[in-house]
């Protein structure tokens, strides 16, 4: 599944504004010169433990590209999260969360781009903890300012940074 978010303002009261259940994988693309802006609602319908609980929620692979801009505001917890592996490719990203702003559960790779994170708890992380050939994240380049109420990255296997510059508050 591909979505180009060409400028467009997404907002859902009590559920993800973008969620992705049953696909291999869902990407989303950002046009050059756009902003969109995706936001989620304080409480959801669903808050079972497996619920979708982030703004931007996949149960597959996420991908992010483009040069465009794409504005964040998880009210309810998580900002980005997949349960599978998410690749962040170029863009500019401003992500508020109530909890953590970016997580992939199986692995997270970044490769440039510009990241402002402000989160309740983690800026960014991986959870996968159940086999060591999971869970990594890799950051090749990029500008990151993340304030966290927890930890800025955190990565249950590895954490591998190529270069980047990075503001970290934590």
């Amino acid at each position: 599944v591909r979505l180009i978010l060409d400028s467009v303002k997404i907002t859902s009261s009590d559920q993800p504004a973008i969620s992705c259940t049953q696909a291999k994988k869902l990407i989303l693309s950002l046009p050059p010169n756009t902003t969109s802006t995706i936001s989620d609602g304080a409480q959801y319908a669903d808050q079972g433990e497996d619920a979708m609980d982030a703004a931007i929620f996949a149960q597959d692979d996420l991908t992010i590209n483009g040069s465009g801009t794409l504005i964040v505001n998880g009210a309810y917890q998580d900002g980005i999260k997949t349960k599978d592996t998410l690749k962040l490719m170029e863009g500019t990203y401003e992500i508020t969360a109530v909890d953590d702003g970016i997580i992939g559960k199986d692995f997270i790779y970044i490769h440039d781009g510009s990241y402002s994170i402000q989160s309740g708890g983690d800026g960014m992380k991986t959870t996968y903890d159940k086999d060591e050939e999971k869970g990594d994240l890799v950051i090749e380049q990029g500008q990151f300012t993340i304030t966290s109420g927890n930890d800025g990255i955190q990565s249950q296997h590895e954490l591998t940074i190529y270069d980047g510059s990075f503001v970290i508050e934590s």
